[in-house]
């Protein structure tokens, strides 16, 4: 049941060195294929940075610290800006379009789980550090690093509301 995943699910800042199998990899990449897309435009594009150079670049723009310094394994989520041959002209285009990233990168998480892997959303970097190394185009927009491995911490539930339902007054 995909509830259990996603109570199970952690952000994981500390991985085991254990590289991650390529049939993972592609059964990640394949959740964050098959995520909605709102207008289905289907900007999300996900670079795949296992090599050490790589990660080292990785590292570096996340500043040297969190979860990024011990992955084996980091997902770049980006967004098509423009140039995808769907014109983002509509309202809020990019928001949507970023919308996308958010919803793709949490199927990976969840499909992640279901693998025995972790992840942890990592927000805060040098974007355009992160596209001059990788050469990445100007119509792709760096979105958010996914550093994924084996966790090599279990931290427990965090404390979470007990309702979200909103009633709006009349």
């Amino acid at each position: 049941m995909i509830l259990e995943e996603i109570r199970s699910r952690r952000a994981i800042r500390r991985y085991q060195s254990r590289p991650v199998e390529p049939e993972k990899v592609e059964e990640l990449l394949e959740a964050a294929r098959l995520a909605p897309s709102p207008v289905d435009i289907q900007p999300f594009r996900a670079l795949v940075v296992d090599d050490p150079e790589g990660l080292g670049v990785l590292r570096k723009a996340a500043y040297g610290w969190g979860a990024c310094l011990t992955a084996p394994l980091i997902f770049v989520g980006s967004t098509l800006k423009s140039g995808s041959g769907r014109p983002f002209e509509l309202p809020l285009g990019e928001e949507v379009a970023a919308m996308n990233v958010a919803v793709a990168v949490d199927h990976m998480t969840l499909q992640a789980v279901k693998l025995g892997l972790g992840t942890c959303w990592v927000h805060v970097f040098d974007r355009e550090e992160v596209r001059a190394y990788f050469g990445l185009p100007a119509h792709m927009k760096v979105v958010v690093l996914l550093p994924t491995g084996y966790p090599a911490e279990f931290p427990g539930p965090r404390p979470r509301l007990e309702s979200i339902r909103y009633r709006a007054e009349a």
